[in-house]
């Protein structure tokens, strides 16, 4: 019997102990067979490590000494995953996720029968809703750089289907394209880091995958809770127009920007919330987007 490919999972703990213990549990019943799991600690202040191996012992833990955010954090765990050479795919997972138990076997499957595959993801519901009437949260999407905006595709049907984005809450990737491509852009940090890894995976001439047949449940946004998600998203806008737009898109975005949505958010921030952190985040976001980006 032909062995399946290798999996490397990674999960990015940054003080979200009990979220990364629920969705290691889940991960403990998934029939795919060959895996593992590699666990980053991004500098968390608690004992999480500690706690981690209590429950699972064998697992392979990796300590950053402070939060290198969500790109670089995977990184260190990405560098190792190469330097062993053992691995076909790179899983990244949010610690806030919980999957099914068949979640993984679609994924690797679709991108076995799609050889020129790169990057593919799940469909993703809404944690909370889970017992519920389901509720998409994420499935693949389209990136528009004229408008600066990522948009969910119509689900046609239950088949994959090529999109220009899939979230790096789950997001498998193929090492060979990671070889080609390199690793998530740190400088980003956290928010857009994602898209601009699979814009780069596109460039490089593969396809991303929306595998509907994958499932998975997601808190959404636990980690960036706990930082600046205005300053990093406004900022990290910016960086992504700057890095990927040709011309005529990144005039026809900053024209867009600023003669209809920053007033959305002069009005709504300042005028109307008076949340003067809020929009002060927010400014600081714009200039150093404009001001502060390495072309």
């Amino acid at each position: 019997m032909t062995q399946q490919p290798k999996i490397s999972i990674i999960i990015l703990n940054w003080n979200g102990l009990k979220d990364t213990l629920e969705c290691l549990t889940s991960l403990s019943k998934i029939t795919y067979p060959n895996y593992e799991i590699v666990v980053v600690d991004n500098g968390s202040q608690a004992e999480d490590i500690f706690k981690i191996r209590q429950k699972f012992p064998s697992l392979y833990i990796l300590k950053n000494k402070t939060n290198l955010g969500f790109a670089e954090g995977n990184n260190v765990a990405i560098r190792r995953i190469l330097k062993q050479g053992q691995s076909d795919y790179i899983l990244l997972l949010n610690n806030d996720t919980v999957v099914t138990k068949n979640f993984l076997n679609h994924l690797v499957e679709t991108a076995q029968n799609y050889q020129n595959s790169g990057a593919l993801g799940p469909k993703i519901y809404y944690y909370r809703r889970r017992g519920k009437t389901k509720v998409i949260q994420s499935i693949g999407s389209m990136i528009n750089l004229s408008l600066g905006k990522i948009s969910l595709v119509k689900q046609k049907n239950n088949r994959p289907q090529a999109v220009d984005f899939v979230t790096g809450a789950c997001l498998l990737i193929k090492t060979a394209v990671v070889k080609k491509i390199g690793l998530l852009d740190k400088r980003f940090f956290c928010v857009f880091e994602d898209a601009d890894w699979c814009l780069r995976v596109k460039t490089a001439g593969f396809l991303i995958l929306y595998v509907p047949r994958s499932v998975i449940y997601h808190k959404l946004g636990q980690t960036i809770k706990k930082t600046s998600p205005v300053y990093y998203y406004t900022r990290n806008l910016f960086w992504f127009e700057f890095k990927h737009a040709n011309s005529f898109q990144l005039l026809f975005f900053l024209l867009n920007y600023f003669i209809f949505i920053f007033p959305v958010y002069f009005f709504g921030y300042l005028l109307v919330k008076k949340n003067y952190a809020l929009w002060k985040s927010y400014t600081r976001g714009v200039l150093e987007g404009i001001f502060a980006c390495k072309r």
